[in-house]
Order: structure tokens, then C-alpha cells, then sequence
């Protein structure tokens, strides 16, 4: 596999886009049976209904699947899927679920300082909240 994003749902309609995700990462999970996966989707489309038809083909291939709130939706669309406001909450969850070490964590929520959306405290509270 490639390292980095892979893209799905292109089409601009939202419910084809929905069906068109569900195929094109049906197709990268059943290509590699045995790899584990985090999916990154947000909460202003079609990603959230997409992801949780994903888990429950391939429960056992999803790490965790993280929708990123940049729209409120019904909470029922979220069901199995942890709604996230920043990557630094991501990192967080990746690092308790030890998939990630505090120092990954720590990298990827630097950037997320960098970029304003936390500050420095809110970053060591994540990682105090989050230890394994």
C-alpha cells in the first residue's frame, strides 16, 4: 500500500459519491485482506454513511474511523465512528489506542498548534487524557 491518502467518492452528488466510496474502498480492503486501516472522512457529506456501511463489511479491518465535524449532522449517522474536531484529537485517540507513540502524537498535534486550531496546553491535556 501507498503510503499517504487514497482517495474515494469523487462524483460531486452526494449519494453517488456515497456509492462510489463504498466500492473504491471496498476494493482496497478486499486487495489487502489482512491490513488494518484508519479512515479520515468529514461530517459534510456522504462520508460518515459511507464509513459505517465500511464497518460493518470490515469490522475487523478498521482500526478506527474518525469524521472530522465541520457540519452537524443527525448523531445516528456517527454511530461506531468517533467525531473529531481537529487531527489533534485524532492523534490523541490513535496514541491511547497505541497506534500511535506519544512522540507520533506529538508531531502530528504540533502541526495542528502550527496551525492555530489548539494551543500548547490544550495539546498536553490530550496527551495526558489519552495515555494508554
Amino acid at each position: 500500500m501507498p503510503l499517504g491518502p487514497i482517495s474515494t467518492g469523487i462524483s460531486g452528488i452526494p449519494f453517488l459519491a456515497r456509492d462510489e466510496k463504498v466500492r473504491d474502498i471496498t476494493e482496497v480492503f478486499e486487495a489487502n485482506p489482512n491490513q488494518e486501516f484508519v479512515m479520515f472522512g468529514d461530517s459534510s457529506h456522504v462520508d460518515p454513511d459511507a464509513y459505517r456501511i465500511i464497518l460493518e463489511d470490515f469490522e475487523a479491518q478498521v482500526h478506527v474511523a474518525f469524521i472530522h465535524d465541520v457540519k452537524t449532522i443527525e448523531p445516528t449517522r456517527l454511530v461506531g465512528l468517533f467525531l473529531i474536531d481537529n487531527y489533534a484529537q485524532a492523534a490523541a485517540e490513535l496514541m491511547r489506542l497505541e497506534f500511535l507513540s506519544e512522540d507520533e502524537a506529538r508531531m502530528v498535534m504540533n502541526a495542528v498548534v502550527a496551525g492555530g486550531e489548539i494551543d500548547a496546553q490544550g495539546m498536553e491535556d490530550l496527551i495526558a487524557a489519552n495515555q494508554p
